[in-house]
């Protein structure tokens, strides 16, 4: 048995085979020397040993391979090509060598992977909005899959030529884990048996898992962050309006102004008599506070004082009090129609403080926590627990018993159809987020399908058509949304709220509750001094 192998640079392999016994050497997957993106040319076998070389597991992922046959005549020889994914009998000859010469001249080396002839590839997934989204009927039963994912595998079908066969791996397995035996579920199974040529579900490209080893990752085509999601907490109540344009520290400035303006202006005005005619007003203690009162709320008395000082402290306070009122009242008229929301965690330490459980899909983001630098998020992996689905988290969530982390994507997705019945979102993304990652589809090891679909891939990305399909998957979630309400007859997600429509929306009690309990405030305490009036008088 003689073995020859070229340089790589001249991208050929010749393999002198003696015995077909040695096929089964390349079935091995630890037969290092092997070239996938090689030419290979094998003499010495027969028809039926190329066939059966054609079927190990890499001569099936070797694009480029020709084998050289015996003929019945002297000086006949046979060449063979195989079929890749053009076929299911492994090889085909391509010409006949007599003599000198070709009876017609072949084409060795074609691309097979350019046009795949409408074979059939197995591309494994599962439902993951909005990446992959399926739309079922009433029953429950499947109608469809749609998304980015989705709609990127249907252009390169429609690109290289191929048929798609969807296949999911089983409840709970989603991008797969690994056995005690080194075996995987999932995804990476279903690549690593050959199951599946491809994958596509939101696959983040990493190393982190070790599933490099079995499974290859294409170019990016988009990106992502992992975020977490909380429940949104319940906003003020509208009735704290009135307070709420000022700080506590600006509000007990005012009420001190309020308190001490119609003493000193009652000073001003005593001081002021002894050095000529003042207005009487202002020399009375109750008179100056209810002037100064009155300032503060931009409706004071018709009355002027005469001395210098005194007016000149009285245009100060008009100064203060018109930019103060001014100040207010631009703020309430925000505070009034829009509803403010309480102090929330917004960071990692936060998180870690807060002891909520941190829920995800699977175990990256335990992983991917555990090896981060930050020593909060670090913590944050002791607590974490996988959940098979957003779904099944999504009611723990809501109690606020916990949080979920995955990529922002996602959770924007789930955020924006988990609403009232006015459209006030019921969850919220912390501001602080986690390591970017790239994303991208899963191949086999080594498979010829590689070099060329991740040149569509980058080329789809840099179109602007994953964005596009991404913002369209949204768009026709919604539009079966609002199909599916109008079918059972409910509202969606607020649509009845007629002050959305316009744009406009009215105040009500819920707004204005506030100012009611400052007047009802009022008229109490003034009741309360109206008894204590009667009361003293009587007592005179």
């Amino acid at each position: 048995m003689k073995l020859l192998w070229t340089s790589p640079r001249c991208q050929g392999v010749f393999l002198f085979l003696s015995s077909p016994e040695f096929l089964f050497k390349f079935s091995n997957e630890d037969f290092a020397l092997w070239d996938y993106t090689a030419r290979v040319i094998i003499v010495g076998l027969t028809e039926k040993d190329l066939q059966v070389f054609s079927q190990t597991r890499k001569a099936k992922k070797t694009e480029q391979i020709i084998g050289i046959v015996n003929g019945e005549a002297e000086g006949h020889l046979k060449i063979y090509r195989n079929e890749l994914y053009w076929g299911r009998r492994g090889v085909v000859k391509i010409a006949d060598w007599r003599g000198d010469s070709f009876l017609r001249r072949p084409t060795f080396f074609p691309n097979k992977v350019s046009n795949l002839r409408q074979v059939v590839l197995n591309v494994s997934t599962f439902e993951y909005p909005p990446a992959t989204i399926y739309r079922r009927s009433s029953d429950g039963s499947l109608l469809f899959k749609y998304g980015r994912d989705i709609s990127l595998v249907e252009t390169l079908a429609e690109v290289f030529n191929f048929s798609v066969s969807f296949k999911e791996p089983g409840p709970g397995e989603l991008w797969g884990r690994i056995h005690p035996n080194g075996s995987w579920d999932g995804i990476v199974g279903f690549l690593a048996r050959g199951e599946a040529d491809i994958a596509v579900a939101n696959i983040y490209i990493t190393a982190l898992l070790g599933r490099s080893e079995f499974q290859e990752y294409s170019s990016p085509y988009t990106s992502d962050v992992g975020c977490v999601v909380s429940r949104k907490d319940q906003p003020l109540p509208q009735w704290l309006s009135p307070v709420l344009p000022f700080h506590p520290v600006t509000w007990a400035a005012f009420f001190i102004g309020l308190l001490i303006s119609g003493p000193l202006l009652s000073l001003f005005g005593k001081a002021s008599a002894h050095f000529g005619t003042e207005n009487p007003n202002f020399q009375s203690l109750a008179v100056s506070c209810l002037y100064a009162y009155g300032v503060h709320f931009n409706h004071s008395m018709a009355t002027l004082p005469k001395r210098k000082g005194t007016q000149i402290f009285v245009s100060f306070l008009w100064l203060y009090a018109i930019i103060f009122i001014i100040a207010y009242c631009s703020n309430l008229v925000a505070f009034l129609t829009v509803s403010r929301d309480p102090a929330s965690i917004e960071t990692f330490q936060k998180l870690q403080e807060s002891k909520l459980r941190v829920l995800g899909i699977g175990s990256f983001f335990k992983t991917s926590m555990e090896k981060a630098g930050n020593m909060y998020l670090r913590a944050l992996a002791e607590r974490f627990y996988p959940y098979p689905t957003f779904e099944d988290a999504k009611k723990e969530i809501l109690s606020g018993g916990a949080v979920m982390l995955d990529s922002r994507s996602v959770l924007e997705f789930h955020s924006a159809q988990i609403r009232t019945y006015r459209g006030r979102p019921l969850l919220r993304i912390l501001k602080e987020c986690f390591s970017p990652y790239n994303i991208g589809i899963a191949y086999q090891r080594n498979s010829p399908l590689k070099p060329q679909f991740d040149r569509a891939i980058t080329a789809l990305f840099e179109s602007g058509l994953v964005r596009r399909w991404f913002l369209d998957s949204i768009e026709l979630f919604r539009k079966f949304q609002i199909e599916d309400a109008e079918t059972n007859r409910l509202s969606f997600q607020g649509d009845s709220d007629q002050g959305r429509e316009s744009g406009v929306i009215p105040l009500g009690m819920e707004h204005m509750l506030g100012i009611f309990i400052i007047y009802g405030f009022g008229v109490l305490f003034s009741a309360m001094l109206f008894v204590l009036e009667r009361t003293f008088h009587r007592s005179l």
